[in-house]
């Protein structure tokens, strides 16, 4: 098993850069390991829906698992916000990285 770190900068899609890394390393069956960080505003796909919808606040990454191709990447988040409230779903584009704090 070969393991990368990889880290993402502001403004940077999560979807657009997990998709656009595993192409670069020609990843064939790849799978999240762990995430830490925050989204300026999530974007996901309802649960067993074709239902996409837009969240436009801030949110903390409480949890990213899914596996990685070169044909796609299939990805579930958990987000919470200021209050703990969670929210979950199928990534979509449209979940720009938060800076640091």
């Amino acid at each position: 098993m070969k393991t990368f770190a990889l880290r993402l900068h502001p403004d940077q899609d999560l979807k657009e850069e997990l998709i656009r890394f595993t192409k670069e390393n020609n990843i064939a069956a790849g799978f999240i390991l762990s995430c830490v960080g925050s989204v300026k505003r999530a974007t996901l796909r309802m649960a067993d829906e074709n239902i996409v919808r837009a969240f436009p606040k801030k949110f903390e990454i409480v949890s990213l698992v899914g596996t990685l191709s070169q044909d796609d990447v299939h990805i579930h988040i958990s987000l919470s916000d200021e209050e703990g409230n969670v929210i979950g779903g199928h990534l979509k584009e449209g979940c720009p990285v938060l800076r640091p704090r």
